[in-house]
């Protein structure tokens, strides 16, 4: 497959797990533990679906659950004690929030085919919680032009008869107007001549180009796209 899709820093895949060294007194102690941490972090009830021991050299534990803030939102948290817990809540939370008005905005400004991938959050996974209790709302911290988070965005686009470069540039000004900073934005720029192919054909037949932006979103160049460019193959 040649789309590549970026997962945020919550998965477990890949963990060596050793679930015969887990008593349920251990595994009672972690899920109380858990549940715990999530009250004191952010007055919220969570409850526990699935905890994860890692090997016997890391022994981190990976706690999955969904958080009752009236969305059930789910939360992965990771550590060894509760002292170093770090949890995805903040991340689901805004990049849930996010991910309607997002896709609106790419749909008006370029020929979306769809939204691969959202993340938006701390910038640093491993940090204390800059936000805790009730968090605030997506737009709020974007009002604040807050520094410490950044979004992750992976789009498959069409060509849109060459214009796809105005298209992303109207894009980039759409992120700029809402107030974000670090950004890091993938483009996929597929031919037009995918909308017309059979249901199963390879997307990956039609890649055209790959754009990589990164960096500060009020003062990326929309006009300059050229550094951020990979072409894959020539436009028929």
């Amino acid at each position: 497959m040649i789309f590549v899709v970026i997962i945020s820093g919550c998965t477990t895949s890949g963990i060596q797990t050793d679930m015969s060294t887990m008593t349920r007194e251990e595994e009672a102690k972690i899920k109380e533990a858990a549940v715990q941490y999530m009250k004191e972090t952010y007055q919220k009830d969570f409850v526990v679906t699935e905890i994860i021991k890692g090997n016997e050299f890391t022994g981190i534990h990976y706690i999955r659950g969904y958080v009752e803030d009236g969305r059930k939102t789910s939360v992965l948290i990771s550590g060894t004690t509760p002292e170093n817990f770090h949890d995805s809540y903040p991340y689901a939370f805004w990049s849930n929030e996010l991910k309607p008005h997002m896709k609106k905005i790419a749909s008006k400004t370029m020929d979306l085919r769809k939204m691969e991938h959202l993340t938006y959050g701390y910038k640093d996974p491993k940090a204390k919680p800059k936000y805790t209790g009730d968090l605030p709302s997506v737009f709020e911290l974007l009002k604040k032009g807050d520094k410490d988070l950044s979004l992750n965005v992976v789009l498959e686009i069409y060509q849109h008869g060459g214009r796809e470069k105005e298209d992303i540039a109207r894009f980039l000004n759409e992120l700029k107007k809402m107030n974000f900073n670090k950004v890091s934005v993938t483009v996929f720029v597929l031919e037009d001549q995918l909308k017309s192919a059979p249901k199963d054909e390879d997307p990956g037949k039609y890649l055209l180009v790959r754009y990589n932006i990164t960096g500060d979103a009020q003062t990326i160049d929309p006009t300059h796209l050229d550094p951020y460019k990979t072409v894959i193959k020539e436009s028929k």
